[in-house]
């Protein structure tokens, strides 16, 4: 009853995994993060455009051994489905649903080769504005971690 009403004042909550949702284009997510509301959080190196919520570690790694263990990270997340990947860019959307009322956010990573190896960012918002960016935080911070296990074999990187 109450998921019905909320699906029909919220459709991409009737929907499953990345159902509901348009096929994401490429995004600068630096621009995305200016505007970022109340309902957003950034993980980015220190140095990033845009002032990060959440600092990110300089990888040794090459950038596409990174975007693959981000992609494993993400598809392997719960209630997280991959909505595209733009492998020339390592760039991925995803789409990560609440587990009550089925709310959908998003989540893009991109990975960018530096001197020193990579640098990840990741941006995640709430489809509809929910106020507070402690989910979205925590989902971030979740990931970091599990990127540190698959690419240093430790939950206790310098995130």
């Amino acid at each position: 009853m109450i998921g019905g009403l909320i699906a029909r004042l919220y459709p991409a909550c009737g929907a499953t995994g990345s159902q509901g949702m348009p096929i994401p284009d490429p995004v600068n997510i630096a621009r995305l993060a200016e505007d970022r509301a109340g309902s957003a959080a950034l993980a980015a190196p220190a140095d990033f455009e845009v002032p990060p919520d959440l600092p990110t570690q300089a990888y040794a790694n090459k950038a596409e051994a990174v975007f693959a263990a981000l992609l494993l990270v993400g598809t392997t997340a719960p209630r997280t489905w991959l909505a595209a990947a733009y492998p020339t860019r390592l760039q991925a959307h995803f789409v990560a649903r609440s587990a009550r009322l089925n709310f959908p956010d998003i989540v893009i990573v991109e990975v960018r080769e530096t001197t020193a190896g990579s640098a990840v960012t990741m941006y995640s918002e709430s489809v509809y504005g929910r106020p507070g960016t402690m989910a979205q935080r925590r989902r971030l911070q979740e990931w970091l971690a599990a990127l540190d296990v698959e690419l240093l074999g430790t939950s206790e990187g310098k995130n």
